[in-house]
């Protein structure tokens, strides 16, 4: 199986930073084989990584995707689904996070890696998610009301 780690800092809240930006010139998603299931060799699937600076998703019916997105928990940082796709068009499908592991084998920074959230692509259509980034906020909670200067992170996904 084929992994794809991206590396990147995560900013300081010091103000409501949206990252919402006009048409992304980021590179093309990153794509990757994905084989369901330990030892498998018949179900192998390609999804879609698409990155903070990818805002724009374009998926066909049937598809699998992922938003990965840098998170360091040991920081008290979280992402959390503030705003769920339309669950006709596209399906959620849990998430994950994967430890950073740097290139030249140093020591990673105890907690740092991505949190990944995956999706499928189910009905033609445009929908959105956002996600908020939650830091050392109480149990139970998406940082919306506890932060006076969230960070959120919305993609627009256009499935056809």
């Amino acid at each position: 199986m084929a992994v794809v780690l991206l590396v990147g800092g995560a900013t300081a809240c010091s103000s409501d930073q949206s990252v919402r930006a006009g048409p992304s010139t980021a590179s093309a998603p990153t794509t990757e084989e994905q084989v369901d299931g330990p030892g498998s060799s018949a179900d192998v699937s390609t999804k879609k990584v698409f990155k903070q600076d990818q805002p724009d998703i374009a998926v066909l019916v049937g598809e699998k995707f992922a938003i990965r997105l840098p998170e360091d928990p040991t920081a008290g940082e979280q992402w959390k689904v503030i705003g769920a796709p339309d669950g006709r068009l596209v399906k959620a499908d849990g998430d994950s996070f994967k430890a950073e592991v740097p290139a030249d084998g140093s020591a990673a920074k105890p907690g740092a890696g991505q949190r990944e959230f995956k999706f499928k692509a189910k009905a033609p259509g445009t929908t959105t998610i956002t996600l908020n980034r939650c830091t050392n906020c109480p149990a139970g909670s998406n940082g919306v009301k506890d932060m006076a200067e969230p960070v959120r992170a919305t993609f627009t996904v256009t499935v056809s």
